[in-house]
């Protein structure tokens, strides 16, 4: 987790610095990363109508983690998988479905599930925060 402060109208740089590590220390004792899917993960799979596999598997590029109050400790992510009728061959980075994940049974994030065609993809689909994914090298199951 990364944090940002912004102290303005101080007066001198100590005035500067002990607001800044207040500031900090504040963010990094209320705040924590929560992974709610790790990276390769499969979380699911995807029907393929004429494809040469019946199935692909769902499963992220990478860890998906939330900023979570450390308030919230007990708190619970779940979430649900809809995915669209989809007919081979899959386009490169086509939307192929959503994630909803929910805290505590109320909705918190959407995610898009992308498709990718061809040998290098060995029947997966990954989860993305946009519904078109950027082009990476991310070797034999990723985005080329």
């Amino acid at each position: 987790m990364r944090l940002i402060t912004v102290v303005m109208k101080e007066d001198n740089t100590d005035n500067r610095t002990k607001d800044t590590i207040a500031m900090m220390d504040y963010g990094f004792n209320m705040y924590s990363v929560k992974n709610i899917i790790s990276k390769g993960n499969k979380i699911g799979n995807i029907y393929i109508n004429l494809g040469k596999e019946e199935y692909a598997d769902i499963s992220s590029l990478e860890d998906i983690n939330i900023v979570n109050s450390n308030q919230d400790n007990e708190a619970k992510f779940t979430y649900e998988i809809e995915t669209d009728n989809v007919t081979a061959p899959l386009s490169k980075g086509s939307v192929v479905g959503k994630i909803t994940v929910y805290k505590d049974g109320k909705y918190f994030v959407k995610l898009y599930i992308s498709g990718c065609s061809g040998s290098s993809c060995h029947s997966r689909c990954f989860i993305t925060d946009k519904k078109t994914p950027p082009a990476r090298g991310m070797g034999r199951h990723g985005w080329r």
